[in-house]
């Protein structure tokens, strides 16, 4: 197995595409499809399952016997055709439309799905930045805990710090709380680093200039991501609403089915 198909095997496993698994063996076993064949419906796979994980459609209930029906279905064709098994699958598979989607991906995503966030985030990262030169793994782990984790710009915890209270609501305790409330888990406000426990509640400026051993751990550690973090100066909720809006256009491009 080429280092393309592992890549693509890798990532269904890291949508918790449990089901699609009896579909891609019935079809190795039917049609014998080439590695660029396999290559390519198991990305359609993945997107079919961050877009389920995120929005719940169809329902976990409902999940396994949709993927029997779509095998029934597909068990009919005479030889392989992508475009006709993707239609199969969008058809029984009933996954949630664009709007439904667009609605999940705007809302407090974190608390919905951490690791749909997680995968939508590095999608985005690889897309915009990363080549076969330059690849992060956001998936490796040390000692079975993720060394990639997510990181909460304005921090989550119940208690806002006084930096953040200055920042984000002009020295306002309790718009800060509501600030928190609203904004702390959305996908504008969530970004990936490598030092999660070492940034946490540190103000701004401190998570973003933040180096360990020479080497920059906070929003300047190169990642297209944090790109925007690293170049301004505040952080406020309208930074948090701008970022939410251009991270999910990015999404719903990505994990388009059409």
């Amino acid at each position: 197995n080429s280092k393309d198909l592992i890549f693509a095997l890798r990532n269904l496993e890291n949508v918790n595409a449990a089901d699609a698994y009896m579909l891609l063996m019935f079809i190795d076993n039917k049609f014998k499809p080439s590695e660029f064949e396999k290559i390519e419906l198991i990305n359609f796979l993945c997107k079919y399952f961050i877009r389920r994980n995120i929005t719940d459609v169809p329902t976990t209930r409902n999940l396994t016997n949709y993927f029997i029906y779509i095998i029934e279905e597909v068990s009919k064709l005479e030889e392989y055709n992508y475009e006709k098994i993707k239609e199969i699958i969008i058809r029984v598979g009933r996954p949630a439309d664009d709007t439904v989607f667009e609605t999940k991906l705007s809302g407090d995503v974190y608390e919905e799905n951490v690791g749909a966030v997680r995968y939508i985030l590095s999608s985005i990262e690889l897309n915009e930045s990363q080549t076969d030169e330059i690849y992060t793994n956001f998936y490796k782990r040390d000692k079975k805990k993720f060394i990639w984790t997510i990181e909460h710009v304005f921090p989550q915890g119940e208690r806002v710090p006084d930096d953040w209270v200055k920042m984000i609501a002009n020295g306002d305790k309790d718009l800060a709380d509501d600030y928190r409330s609203k904004y702390v888990h959305k996908i504008g406000n969530l970004t990936l680093t490598g030092h999660n426990s070492q940034l946490s509640n540190m103000s701004f400026e401190k998570k973003k200039n933040r180096e360990k051993d020479g080497k920059k751990i906070g929003f300047k550690n190169g990642l297209w991501l944090n790109k925007d973090l690293s170049e301004s100066s505040t952080w406020t909720v309208q930074d948090i609403e701008s970022r939410t809006k251009l991270l999910v256009s990015k999404a719903l491009n990505l994990f388009s089915l059409e």
